[in-house]
């Protein structure tokens, strides 16, 4: 029997379907980049012999940039995992800052690397990549709970709450970075101001049974 349905009487899935659909994807894509982002941290490592260097001289520096490195990005995926667990669909918006933050979050084991090699050439490189990737982070969440209405369970009080609690987390951040660079009153500024928001956002959130 031939199939006489018109191209009109295809059933074609609904928005918020598709958006559900592109959801899973981009989840799974997100997870890929982690794990090679971790990875990738760990053959960055590559310890120079100098002579009359001590073995623990020589691993010091690569371990401690490593575990920073280990520790942003497994935080970073910890934050995206609670963003993207609230979802009931993705944009296209979305879908953009979620590419943008998964980009900077591949290239923390290159600046691992670059920091590395020249420390104090290129830190700020290190430090930028990784505040982007926090601040990107933000960025998602804000638009998907506060515009883009794509965690319709999410009500304004909470969503405000957990942006708040990000960004505490970036300008702790730049606490750390600030003292680990001499910066100590930047640096104690700005850990005041983040650990604020941080406990604002942490008795904002218990509200809510988070």
């Amino acid at each position: 029997m031939n199939d006489t349905r018109q191209p009109e009487d295809e059933i074609i899935p609904h928005a918020d379907d598709l958006g559900h659909r592109y959801l899973e994807r981009m989840v799974l894509l997100s997870d890929g980049v982690f794990a090679i982002a971790i990875t990738l941290s760990a053959l960055e490592i590559r310890p120079q012999s100098v002579p009359g260097q001590g073995l623990w001289q020589a691993w010091s520096l690569p371990l401690l940039v490593y575990f920073m490195a280990f520790l942003l990005v497994g935080g970073a995926w910890i934050e995206h995992r609670h963003v993207m667990a609230r979802l009931a669909r993705i944009d296209r918006v979305g879908t953009a800052l979620n590419l943008a933050f998964l980009g900077f979050v591949a290239l923390l084991p290159i600046t691992v690397r670059a920091f590395l090699e020249e420390p104090e050439r290129n830190a700020p490189i290190y430090v930028g990549v990784t505040l982007a990737a926090y601040f990107t982070l933000a960025l998602l969440w804000a638009h998907a709970t506060l515009v883009g209405k794509l965690a319709p369970q999410v009500n304004r009080a909470f969503a405000l709450a957990w942006l708040f609690k990000l960004l505490g987390m970036e300008i702790l951040l730049v606490a750390a970075f600030a003292y680990l660079f001499h910066h100590k009153w930047i640096a104690l500024a700005c850990a005041v101001v983040g650990a604020a928001l941080r406990w604002w956002s942490y008795r904002s959130l218990r509200r809510f049974g988070r």
